[in-house]
């Protein structure tokens, strides 16, 4: 059985997974896995129950995990309970799962490293963009003191005479 197949078994509502379409495919007792997940401290945790008639044809409060409930349910199947012409596939989809996660932690954690270097960055041109406001009003102050006093704006005065240098100017 292909990747894209063994996917194919996830069916999401919300952030939620479905337990059924599984336990159907890989012949596992659903009223032993749901007795299981109610039982386990962790598990019990990260289900809802919920009806889907699109999906199952019926109004039937069925079981559904949370993505990190979902996986700790999967890695919790003994591969060895699951009929022996499934259980390849089984150990793939666990495999497959156990992908998912890792690249979602990765790719979590990367992202939550970009955003607070975002956040950083945004505070730093903010009181930057603030500082210039705040020289862009002296300025404005000192033309109108030079412009009573009768002399040139500093907007036409040469940098030379402000003291800088030509490398600044390069800058």
């Amino acid at each position: 059985m292909d990747e894209q197949a063994l996917t194919s078994l996830l069916h999401f509502q919300d952030e939620h997974l479905w337990i059924k379409p599984i336990c159907d495919f890989f012949e596992i007792d659903m009223q032993n896995q749901t007795a299981n997940i109610r039982r386990d401290p962790f598990l019990a945790n990260h289900y809802e129950k919920n009806s889907n008639s699109l999906l199952f044809g019926d109004n039937y409060q069925r079981i559904l995990l949370d993505r990190f409930g979902f996986i700790v349910w999967i890695a919790n199947i003994n591969s060895n309970t699951i009929a022996e012409e499934k259980r390849e596939a089984f150990k793939k989809f666990q495999h497959l799962i156990y992908e998912f996660l890792h690249g979602s932690v990765k790719e979590n954690a990367e992202m939550k490293a970009l955003f607070i270097e975002r956040i950083k960055l945004k505070k730093e041109v903010a009181i930057k963009n603030d500082r210039i406001k705040f020289i862009d009003r002296r300025f404005s102050a000192f033309n109108e003191k030079k412009y009573l006093q009768g002399e040139l704006p500093l907007d036409q005065t040469d940098p030379k005479q402000l003291g800088e240098s030509e490398d600044s100017e390069a800058n």
